[in-house]
């Protein structure tokens, strides 16, 4: 019985790898469900037991991105460092995590440039959990670090989460539709680095 149920998740693991690579040659709409056995050398019943439609794969690869990406910023989190430092950490913890994580660029490129929007806004719940989860901690931890002088405490802390927000946003953009324009892991490091300077308390 453990034997069948780590092959179903094997399967299910299979038939998500194979229906990316295929979002990512030919595009969502194109891809076929027929097309995504064929790949993955399974039955379509077996992508029926597994999913309800190709939506449904998506809707696994995002789940699966944000867990991994909520369980890497949770543990970063409950370090015993500065709230400044948090903060430093988190953005380069993302800098590294697209620029390094294959996976992690599929799931922009597939959500962001291969999904057409009337498709996409059935997933809106899952995509927006994650943003909404980054968004409250650095919130939380821009406030904290502004009430032992570590930032600037003229500035609005719901801005500075808004504000990296998009910039890690325009970074994935950048990548894909202008690359070799400031899309390299160092490139994208620094304008971060530019901007966290901006908004840091000097001590004199």
């Amino acid at each position: 019985m453990k034997k069948t149920k780590e092959e179903a998740l094997l399967t299910k693991k299979l038939i998500v790898d194979k229906a990316i690579k295929l979002f990512k040659q030919k595009g969502f709409i194109s891809t076929t469900l027929d097309e995504i056995a064929n790949e993955a050398n399974v039955t379509r019943g077996a992508i029926y037991w597994h999913f309800k439609d190709k939506l449904d794969i998506v809707d696994e690869l995002i789940n699966d991105e944000r867990e991994n990406m909520t369980q890497m910023l949770a543990a970063l989190f409950e370090e015993k460092i500065s709230s400044y430092t948090k903060i430093q950490k988190a953005i380069e913890h993302i800098v590294k995590n697209f620029f390094e994580n294959e996976s992690f660029r599929d799931f922009i490129d597939i959500t962001w440039f291969k999904i057409e929007y009337s498709q996409l806004s059935r997933l809106k719940t899952s995509k927006t959990e994650m943003t909404d989860y980054f968004i409250n901690k650095i919130e939380a931890l821009v406030s904290e670090a502004q009430s032992i002088g570590e930032i600037k405490k003229e500035l609005n802390a719901f801005h500075i989460a808004i504000t990296l927000t998009n910039m890690i946003n325009g970074m994935y953009r950048l990548y894909f539709i202008m690359p070799g324009r400031g899309s390299t892991k160092k490139e994208a490091m620094d304008s971060f680095t530019t901007y966290l300077n901006l908004i840091k308390q000097i001590r004199t």
